[in-house]
C-alpha cells in the first residue's frame, strides 16, 4: 500500500464511519443505498461550486479590505465560506431529496442533509489530506469532519419539519423551516471557522467549547430523532 493509498484511507473512512452510524439508526424505513449515494454526490458537487464562489469571495474581500482585520475575518468567515458552503450543501440538498417519494419519515429528512454534507467532508477532506499528510487527517477526524456532520444534523432536524408541514399544505411555514435551518448551520458553522482564522484575538477555549457542544448536538439529535421518527 503506497502512501497515497494511505492518505485516501485515512481522508475517507471518518465519513464513511458516520454515514454507517446514520444508517444503522434509521430504524423506521431504510433509505435506497442509490438515492443516499446520489446525496454524497450532491455533497461533491457542493464542493466544487463552493471552491469558485469562496475563491470570488476571497478576492473580492482582498480588494475591498487593505489588509485583513477583524471585520475581514468576520465576513470571509460567516459568509465567504461558511454561507457559501452550506448554501451550496442545501441547493442539493432540496434539489436531489425534496420531491422525492422516500422522503417520508422524519428522520429522512436528517440523514439527507448528513450525506450531502459527508460528501462535502469527505471531498474536502481529501484534498486537504493529500496536502498537508496524515497528521492533518488525524486532527480533522475529531474536528472538521463531525463540525461538517453537525452543521448538516442542524440543516436536516429542520429540514425534515419542513417536509412534514408542506406535505399539511403549510408552505409557508415550510419556507422558515427551512431558512431556519440553514440560518443555524451557517451560524455554528461561521462560528467554527471564525474562531481559527482570526490571529488577532485568542479564541481557542471557545473553539474547543463549540467541538464538545457539536459532538453533544450530533449524538442527541440522531438519538432522539432515530427514536421518535415517524411517518409525515
Amino acid at each position: 500500500m503506497d502512501y497515497y493509498q494511505v492518505l485516501t484511507i485515512a481522508a475517507v473512512v471518518p465519513g464513511l464511519l458516520y454515514a454507517v452510524y446514520l444508517y444503522v439508526r434509521d430504524r423506521k424505513e431504510k433509505e435506497p443505498l442509490w438515492l443516499l449515494a446520489l446525496m454524497m454526490f450532491g455533497g461533491f458537487l457542493a464542493t466544487i461550486a463552493s471552491f469558485y464562489l469562496e475563491t470570488f469571495a476571497d478576492n473580492l474581500l482582498y480588494e475591498i479590505f487593505d489588509y485583513p482585520n477583524t471585520l475581514f475575518y468576520l465576513i470571509e468567515a460567516f459568509i465567504g465560506v461558511a454561507l457559501i458552503e452550506e448554501g451550496t450543501k442545501f441547493l442539493f440538498l432540496n434539489l436531489f431529496s425534496w420531491k422525492s417519494k422516500h422522503f417520508n419519515c422524519l428522520y429522512d429528512g436528517l440523514i439527507y442533509s448528513v450525506f450531502v454534507t459527508l460528501g462535502f467532508a469527505i471531498s474536502e477532506n481529501i484534498l486537504y489530506v493529500y496536502s498537508y499528510g496524515l497528521k492533518t487527517a488525524y486532527l480533522r477526524a475529531f474536528t472538521a469532519i463531525p463540525a461538517h456532520v453537525c452543521f448538516g444534523v442542524v440543516m436536516g432536524a429542520y429540514y425534515a419539519k419542513a417536509k412534514m408541514v408542506a406535505n399539511q399544505g403549510k408552505l409557508h411555514s415550510a419556507k422558515i423551516y427551512k431558512a431556519t435551518g440553514l440560518f443555524l448551520a451557517v451560524l455554528l458553522h461561521g462560528l467554527y471557522d471564525y474562531c481559527l482564522f482570526d490571529p488577532s484575538v485568542d479564541l481557542y477555549n471557545l473553539w474547543l467549547a463549540l467541538v464538545v457542544l457539536i459532538y453533544i448536538i450530533i449524538f442527541t439529535t440522531v438519538r432522539t430523532t432515530s427514536k421518535k421518527d415517524r411517518y409525515i
